[in-house]
């Protein structure tokens, strides 16, 4: 998965050029595609240095990666990121733990945050292998006193229940919306507006990664 996206990403920001990659990412405020490009080319160094934390979501961490490319351009961060692509494939194909799946879902996540912000919709198809992973992990620290959350997709042959014990909130959605969702790229109102059955109010600000954004992203 990793591998797909970065090939499809390294596709796109050889067409979008140094303009392109000023445009501002609304999935990651602050941030320009080009600050997204240097914190995977980021990510695949310290990946592969032995330098990553364990929390990748570290904000500290993820601010270095930028900071350090602030000077270059949007082509020399590719061409960073690209050479480093044969040596990512080695690791990550040699590894199947945790730290290589989120590294992943990390790369996936991004490539829509960057085609969110070109209006270039793409690179969908493993959304539901996405998923598997983040539930995964929505599961191992869901509170004991919620009910669990059953989600079923209409347009993919994927379901999963996000924590233990019997599911009192039932979702029925897109699978790529599912995905979106539960990493934490739909806005409160956006969530709310899913077909949920059962009180969702009750389980909602445990079932996303990430803070959810404040404006609705259109992807």
């Amino acid at each position: 998965m990793y591998v797909e996206a970065q090939d499809r990403l390294l596709e796109i920001a050889g067409d979008i050029g140094e303009d392109g990659g000023a445009v501002p990412v609304p999935a990651l405020p602050g941030w320009t595609i080009k600050d997204t490009y240097a914190h995977l080319a980021g990510v695949s160094a310290d990946v592969l240095s032995g330098a990553t934390p364990a929390d990748i979501g570290d904000d500290q961490w993820t601010a270095r990666h930028v900071s350090e490319r602030a000077d270059r351009r949007l082509a020399q961060i590719r061409a960073e990121w690209a050479g480093n692509a044969a040596a990512m494939k080695d690791h990550l194909g040699a590894r199947s733990g945790l730290g290589s799946a989120l590294t992943a879902v990390d790369a996936w996540h991004h490539e829509q945050d960057i085609r969110g912000a070109l209006r270039f919709p793409g690179g969908r198809r493993d959304a539901a292998e996405v998923t598997d992973v983040v539930v995964a992990g929505l599961s191992g620290g869901w509170p004991e006193d919620l009910p669990a959350v059953r989600i079923e997709c209409i347009d993919a042959e994927a379901r999963w229940t996000v924590g233990p014990g019997r599911p009192g909130v039932r979702l029925r959605a897109r699978v790529f919306d599912v995905a979106r969702l539960l990493i934490g790229r739909r806005s409160r109102a956006q969530a709310l507006a899913l077909p949920w059955e059962g009180p969702v109010g009750t389980v909602l600000e445990y079932l996303h990664v990430f803070p959810m954004p404040t404006v609705g992203l259109v992807e």
